[in-house]
């Protein structure tokens, strides 16, 4: 992770975990790995968390989140978290003037 990170040709991440109950006793050391690996980068990254167990993945998000790294259990809404982070990211750096580029075809 920090290696593709470190990338300049990498601009975000969303990092994909499987997860289900056997690994579950497991969370805290993979928190633990997942916070440092991210820690410190100006890069937006978060991650999507799916698996065989509705309790697990649930358990997983929230230790991530309880860290302050965002989680999701949906892919939708993490690629579409990331959209929001390049919009915001344009405004602070003053290279959109704040209107939104919509991507669909207005009728």
């Amino acid at each position: 992770i920090p290696l593709v990170l470190q990338d300049p040709n990498v601009d975000c991440a969303t990092i994909t975990f499987s997860c289900g109950q056997q690994l579950m006793p497991l969370y805290p050391m993979v928190v633990d790995m997942l916070d440092t690996a991210t820690r410190g980068s100006s890069k937006t990254v978060n991650f999507w968390v799916y698996g065989t167990s509705l309790s697990a993945i649930g358990e997983l998000g929230r230790q991530l989140q309880a860290r302050g790294l965002p989680a999701y259990s949906d892919l939708d809404m993490a690629v579409k978290s990331l959209g929001c982070a390049a919009y915001y990211s344009r405004i602070r750096s003053g290279s959109d003037n704040g209107t939104r580029r919509d991507t669909k075809t207005k009728r």
